[in-house]
């Protein structure tokens, strides 16, 4: 699909040098963002936060303006932006029961010494 998105973008504009670079962050634009979920953990202040994501480490983040600022409490989903880790959405509660399921609380107490057949 990006050879095609490349190879049409070259025929519909032959007067321009088709830099790679250039075509490169066109397709970045057109796959989309990536969202994380977090843990709203404290306001700092009306613009900042600090989150904890589900794999450890705690964030101090920006909230970005057109999120609903009453909504935010300790404790509740959030969506945060995969590269600068501004919150960008919150998760309501109707969506929470299943990204619920899918987050591991708790690091299982099994160890690879407890499965058998590893020898081999």
């Amino acid at each position: 699909m990006e050879q095609e998105f490349l190879n049409n973008h070259q025929k519909l504009n032959p007067k321009e040098e088709g830099d790679p670079d250039e075509a490169g962050d066109k397709i970045e634009k057109l796959r989309g963002n990536k969202l994380e979920i977090a843990n709203m953990e404290e306001f700092i202040d009306e613009d900042h936060a600090i989150i904890s994501t589900h794999y450890g480490p705690k964030y101090y983040v920006t909230i970005c303006s057109f999120v609903d600022k009453d909504l935010l409490e300790p404790g509740v989903s959030v969506l945060i932006h995969e590269k600068n880790k501004a919150i960008v959405g919150i998760m309501l509660e109707n969506n929470s029961a299943m990204v619920n399921v899918m987050k591991v609380d708790k690091a299982p107490l099994e160890s690879y010494a407890d499965i058998g057949g590893l020898e081999d």
